[in-house]
């Protein structure tokens, strides 16, 4: 922990900061994560506090204690939030019931503050009506969508039809989103393990594809495109920002340097 903190600190002073998202910490480390600063805090009277995004682990539920625990830190600048919903068949109404909780109790927390909600994925290629009645509870202003791009075993990594579905339904509802985990590299390759994981920067096409009414297959294919000449030319011919950075907001990575040194070689940085 003292090692990731000093860590992010020296990114988040370098040329590249701007690039830099918040600290991602679970909850259940946040004692950890209080030790480690103030040894920081020992040797930098006057460091600025760390700006964070706490995964709360517990549900709708936990969310409370752990976002009440960090507002009052003085060290800390609360950025965010991360929560899971649970998609319990035995639980009255279902994953809808469920998102509502947490909506719930995000309405009744201490600061004002953007969640991230990841949704399980659904069961088949397309999204099913109980994962859309999630969707539309969702829905709300301060809460968006957290898909999980990858893992450790071939089912944690979703198809392109799957990505595409989901990400058209989050811009159906205007929702916006972030990416956890298996976005390992800019464009999409495969691991010497076997492992097919998506890039980000086709993710990002995939994203515009969609948002400018393109179409599914088309966002299948811009995701499963492994050419990075054709993402750097399209991504080269945008002459602003695209609008799908509005809703597809950021990717969390456990590191920085790698994702950074790829848009480098690739001529967009």
């Amino acid at each position: 922990m003292p090692a990731a903190v000093l860590a992010h600190r020296r990114h988040a002073a370098s040329w590249y900061a701007e690039m830099v998202g918040p600290f991602v910490v679970s909850d259940q480390r946040l004692p950890e994560l209080a030790d480690a600063l103030a040894d920081v805090l020992a040797t930098d009277s006057e460091a600025a506090p760390l700006p964070v995004s706490v995964v709360v682990s517990g549900g709708a539920g936990s969310l409370e204690p752990a976002l009440t625990w960090v507002a009052r830190r003085s060290d800390l600048e609360l950025r965010s939030v991360e929560v899971t919903a649970r998609d319990d068949p035995g639980s009255p109404g279902g994953l809808a019931h469920n998102v509502t909780r947490i909506t719930t109790a995000l309405g009744a927390a201490p600061v004002p503050i953007r969640a991230y909600v990841e949704m399980p994925w659904p069961a088949g290629a397309d999204p099913g009506p109980e994962w859309l009645r999630g969707l539309d509870v969702l829905a709300t202003p301060d809460v968006a969508l957290k898909l999980r791009t990858g893992g450790e075993t071939p089912e944690a990594h979703p198809s392109e039809r799957e990505l595409a579905a989901c990400i058209d339904a989050a811009l159906d509802r205007e929702l916006p989103f972030k990416c956890t985990a298996g976005l390992h590299h800019a464009v999409r390759s495969t691991t010497a393990d076997g492992l097919e994981q998506h890039g980000f920067l086709n993710v990002l096409v995939a994203t515009a594809t969609l948002f400018d009414g393109d179409g599914r297959e088309a966002a299948e294919a811009v995701l499963a495109e492994r050419d990075p000449a054709q993402l750097v030319k399209t991504v080269q011919s945008w002459e602003a920002q695209p609008a799908a950075r509005r809703w597809f907001t950021s990717f969390g990575s456990c590191s920085i340097t790698e994702p950074l040194d790829e848009l480098v070689g690739l001529g967009l940085l």
